[in-house]
């Protein structure tokens, strides 16, 4: 069975490399966030709200 990064890994090894160059800072700010307020809440708010806004630029037809 896979585990977590992997499946993690497959997910997002669907992206072209500039929009995971653009991920950089998320993924260096939340792992921050959500130590230095010990809580995931933290953390789940600012992944769905990148998400989302992502999800947003695609839907719309902007990327």
């Amino acid at each position: 069975m896979a585990g977590q990064w992997e499946l993690w890994l497959l997910f997002h090894a669907a992206f072209p490399w500039q929009v995971l160059l653009t991920l950089v800072p998320i993924t260096l700010l939340l792992p921050y966030v959500v130590q230095r307020r010990r809580s995931t809440r933290a953390g789940i708010v600012i992944h769905a709200g990148f998400g989302a806004m992502g999800f947003l630029v695609l839907a719309f037809g902007l990327a």
